[in-house]
């Protein structure tokens, strides 16, 4: 394990290149979450996550230098803010 966030609902696990959702009450796994798909390889593991203030958003960044933002209502749907490997900048990330 790399990384762990908490909410009221979720407890967050980041295991290399996703993340174990389990509910927070039960310890029951919910759902795997996986790194968007164009950056799975490049992304390496996922260093660090945390949630919203109401816990509906789970965010993580990886050692590859991604960013991804899922809502945790729908883990399915993922956004990639940004990935210093992919040569551009998404949704506003800026480096060099």
């Amino acid at each position: 394990m790399h990384a762990m966030a908490v909410s009221a609902r979720h407890l967050a696990l980041a295991c290399g290149a996703g993340i174990r959702l389990l509910d927070a009450a039960t310890l029951e796994p919910v759902t795997e979450l996986a790194l968007p798909a164009a950056v799975s390889r490049a992304a390496g593991v996922v260093e660090a996550c945390t949630f919203t203030a109401d816990g509906c958003t789970l965010t993580a960044s990886t050692s590859g230098g991604a960013l991804v933002v899922w809502d945790v209502s729908d883990a399915a749907q993922s956004v990639l803010l940004c990935h210093r490997q992919l040569h551009r900048w998404v949704g506003g990330c800026r480096g060099r």
